[in-house]
């Protein structure tokens, strides 16, 4: 892992210094980070969307099995189970929000 230090330069602008365990060092700008900051937290988004879709996919899938019976909701029931899949793991914030709200509900009214 790297350390990172901010040091104030002669001009008052602020340059970034890295040090790594080898004692290597490193000057950049500070926006580089900023842009490192926002990949990470896209790539944490992209693992739960994907979570959530497919949990999502698999509840709808297995909701058509159960409403259209086998030949439909097997044969032809994962085409809209994807489509609500993909969608859910784009939106996964509201998604998860719903479902605690809901949770929450259910325990309210003491069916928990």
């Amino acid at each position: 892992m790297s350390l990172l230090n901010i040091v104030k330069e002669g001009y008052g602008g602020i340059k970034t210094v890295i040090t790594d365990n080898n004692n290597n060092t490193v000057e950049g700008p500070t926006l580089i980070y900023e842009a490192d900051r926002k990949r990470n937290w896209s790539v944490l988004y992209l693992i739960v969307a994907i979570f959530v879709g497919s949990i999502v996919f698999i509840f709808c899938w297995v909701y058509a099995y159960l409403s259209w019976g086998f030949p439909l909701g097997i044969c032809v029931g994962w085409i809209p189970s994807l489509f609500i899949g993909i969608i859910a793991g784009l939106i996964w914030p509201m998604v998860v929000f719903i479902l605690i709200v809901y949770l929450l509900s259910l325990r309210y009214r003491g069916m928990i």
